[in-house]
């Protein structure tokens, strides 16, 4: 990736600079930073004025949510640009490379999070009675998305610094195995809770009446259900 990359238009203006690499790089630099704003600009305007022809206020939200990752996306390959024109050495080009990728991974990553968790509010507002996403399964969802998202995002990044995770996914293995057996008793009791909260036997805010006798109010379902005791 380097200075071809940028348009064809721009060339000739780049060429009156190729014995000064440095005030080069600030020139390309200073192009992507300007193309960043106008792009985002255009793009989130775009979408947010499609946005405002609906009734539904996703579409808002994900037109703001939208602009950050987009501008900043476009400034770091821009930077990688920049620094490629000072024909670095093949070290630096590496580095540069492998810091520009880790930080496009972490907005990608940041992004997603962002996006996930708008989706599943979004449909826990309009979710049925029986939904599997729902106001009270909000949370575990949201938890699962952080944890896969995340995941996911670290494996890319160790591929992109070119670390062997072979070691590591067998240590996770292990290490999984034994906090398995360790806690088994508090993970029988999160599924438990888990398929409560799928099936709603009983949901939060339900009064039940206990085998013996006491009655309350259930304020939490999750690893277990805590009642508000009452007689």
């Amino acid at each position: 990736m380097d200075s071809q990359t940028l348009p064809d238009f721009l060339q000739p203006m780049l060429q009156l600079f190729d014995n000064f690499p440095y005030l080069k790089a600030g020139l390309v630099f200073l192009i992507s930073l300007a193309l960043a704003k106008a792009i985002a600009f255009i793009v989130v305007n775009i979408l947010g004025r499609l946005a405002k022809g609906t009734d539904n206020h996703l579409d808002d939200k994900l037109a703001e949510i939208l602009h950050r990752p987009l501008f900043w996306s476009i400034v770091l390959l821009g930077s990688l640009i920049a620094i490629n024109t000072t024909q670095p050495s093949e070290l630096v080009t590496s580095i540069s490379r492998g810091l520009v990728l880790t930080l496009l991974v972490m907005i990608a990553t940041s992004f997603t999070i962002r996006l996930l968790r708008t989706l599943t509010d979004s449909i826990s507002k309009n979710a049925k009675q029986n939904s599997l996403i729902r106001p009270q399964t909000l949370p575990l969802f949201n938890n699962i998305g952080l944890i896969v998202v995340i995941a996911l995002a670290s494996y890319i990044i160790f591929q992109i610094w070119n670390i062997d995770m072979t070691a590591w996914v067998a240590s996770a293995g292990v290490a999984g195995i034994a906090i398995g057996f360790a806690a088994k008793d508090t993970l029988a009791n999160l599924f438990s809770g888990v398929f409560i909260l799928a099936d709603a036997p009983y949901k939060i805010g339900d009064y039940v009446v206990l085998e013996s006798g006491e009655r309350g109010k259930v304020t939490h379902i999750l690893r277990s259900s805590l009642i508000s005791r009452r007689y």
